[in-house]
């Protein structure tokens, strides 16, 4: 008989202790929601169906990898991934809704202009140059091509892609981030950068077509940009398909690939 109503005391303790513990937490709980809630109301950008919200970061924690979690927050109704070195978005995946637009390269373009500097861009839209537009049954795959001073930054690409609807989906970006801009001039002697392409591919029977050299930009490791030759040509012996990078200042060996080994 003493154990029965020992029992039954206790387990009426129980909920009076469940609730005491709950009122003590809930302005805690409170607390924490109100912090993380993002006011809109200084946002002119509502009616376009977009905001923009920097997340603390917590400088403690170690960076054990290239990119974030997936983030909420950042763009309504998307997740995005972030490059946990610069910042700028890589990735985005979701359902984004731009409004008052009537064609997916007019979406891609407005959504591009509200979130530039979400991707690392500081000058403005005119850095982005539509270079390739894809259509298919369910919606449109928008490739923009960085430039800097009128010439296109290699591997600096943002791929936008769009639903028939107008409602974006998805977007990568490779663009690197520019923290010290410098004045750039085009390059126009080539001869000294195609001679040293060739040299570098150490093939015995040289060039097995004209190699051609377009200017372009790279950007250093301190996020300053600098101009390269991109030289393109053909060898038999190896049998392969080169694009060489040249420094245009110093005539320098930056990268070679060879294209052929990937097409198989």
């Amino acid at each position: 008989m003493n154990r029965r109503l020992r029992y039954l005391y206790a387990s009426r303790l129980i909920p009076i202790w469940l609730c005491r513990t709950l009122l003590i937490l809930a302005p805690l709980t409170l607390g924490i929601a109100q912090n993380r809630t993002v006011d809109l109301s200084g946002y002119s950008d509502i009616r376009s169906g977009l905001f923009e919200h920097e997340p603390v970061q917590d400088t403690k924690k170690e960076l054990t990898q290239q990119l974030s979690p997936p983030l909420k927050g950042v763009i309504r109704g998307a997740l995005v991934e972030k490059d946990l070195i610069s910042g700028q978005i890589r990735r985005m995946t979701g359902s984004v809704v731009v409004l008052n637009t009537r064609s997916p390269k007019e979406t891609a373009g407005k959504f591009l202009r509200l979130t530039l500097r979400l991707f690392g861009l500081r000058k403005g839209f005119s850095e982005l140059r539509l270079e390739r537009e894809v259509r298919s049954l369910t919606g449109t795959t928008l490739t923009y091509q960085r430039y800097y001073a009128d010439l296109p930054v290699l591997n600096d690409e943002i791929t936008v892609r769009v639903q028939n609807n107008n409602t974006i989906v998805g977007v990568n970006s490779s663009l690197d981030l520019i923290t010290r801009p410098v004045k750039l001039l085009s390059p126009r002697d080539s001869a000294t950068a195609v001679e040293a392409a060739a040299k570098a591919v150490s093939s015995a029977s040289g060039p097995a077509d004209t190699p051609v050299a377009q200017a372009a930009v790279m950007i250093n490791q301190n996020g300053s940009p600098f101009v390269v030759w991109l030289v393109s040509f053909k060898t038999r012996e190896p049998a392969a398909a080169w694009n060489v990078v040249v420094d245009a200042k110093t005539n320098n060996i930056i990268s070679m690939t060879n294209l052929a080994q990937y097409q198989r």
